[in-house]
C-alpha cells in the first residue's frame, strides 16, 4: 500500500521531531528561601532564582515542528538533473527576489546525429535514420554563431536599457546584463564539446 503525499510528509516531520530538542529558554523568578525561619522573623524571604520556562517544554507545546511551508524557486525541464532549490519557512519570503536576480541556468545536452525519435528525447523510439558525413565542425561553429548573435541581440532587446547609455556599459562590464522579468528563454554561452564523430555534445546557459 503507498502511503500518501500528507502521510509521507508526516513521516518527514516525525524524523524532524525525534533529534534532540534546544534546552529549555530561563526566566527569573523570585522563590521563597527555604534556609529562611519565617517564625523568627515573622515574613517571606524571597530569592531570585534563575528556572525553565516549562510553558515552552515539548510536553506542553507538542511536537516543534508541526507545518512546515516549503517554496520551490524553479522546476527543473523534463529528462534533466540538477539543483532543485528550495525555500523553507520564512525564506519563502525572498523568493521573488531570487527570481528577479537573472539566474542562468546551464545546461549539457547531448545528441546524436542520423538518429531521429518519436519524442525527440533518447528514450523515444527511433523512427528515423539519415546519414550525416557532411556535418563538419566548421558548420557546426557556423550555425552556433548565428544561435548565439540571434540570442544576444533578444538579449540586449529584453534588457529594457538603453543601450547607448552609461548604464547599459556597466552593466554589461560586471555581467548584469539580462531580461528585465518575464522574456522568451534566451540562449548564451554555447560551446561545442568534441566528441566521437557521431555524437553532438554542447553546454549552453539560458536566462528566462
Amino acid at each position: 500500500m503507498m502511503a500518501s503525499p500528507a502521510a509521507r510528509m508526516f513521516w518527514r516531520l516525525e524524523g524532524l521531531n525525534a533529534a534532540p530538542s534546544g534546552p529549555l529558554p530561563k526566566e527569573v523568578r523570585f522563590l521563597p528561601d527555604p534556609e529562611s525561619d519565617t517564625e523568627a522573623t515573622k515574613g517571606l524571604t524571597l530569592s531570585a532564582a534563575s528556572v525553565p520556562v516549562l510553558s515552552k517544554h515539548p510536553l506542553v507545546t507538542g511536537p516543534e515542528f508541526q507545518h512546515i511551508k516549503v517554496g520551490v524557486g524553479h522546476r527543473l525541464d523534463a529528462f534533466s538533473s540538477g539543483v532543485l532549490v528550495l525555500a523553507v519557512g520564512n525564506s519563502n519570503k525572498i523568493l521573488n527576489n531570487f527570481c528577479r536576480t537573472r539566474v542562468t541556468r546551464d545546461y549539457t545536452l547531448e545528441g546524436e546525429f542520423g538518429t531521429a525519435t518519436d519524442d525527440f528525447s533518447y528514450r523515444g523510439k527511433v523512427v528515423e535514420r539519415s546519414t550525416y558525413g557532411h556535418v563538419t565542425q566548421d558548420n557546426l561553429d557556423r550555425v552556433l554563431a548565428m544561435l548565439q548573435g540571434a540570442n544576444q541581440k533578444a538579449l540586449l532587446m529584453y534588457s529594457n536599457v538603453d543601450m547607448r547609455s552609461q548604464e547599459a556599459y556597466e552593466m554589461a562590464a560586471q555581467g548584469l546584463l539580462g531580461p528585465e522579468g518575464k522574456s522568451e528563454p534566451v540562449l548564451t554561452g554555447l560551446a561545442l564539446r568534441p566528441l566521437p564523430a557521431s555524437q553532438l555534445h554542447f553546454r549552453g546557459a539560458v536566462s528566462k
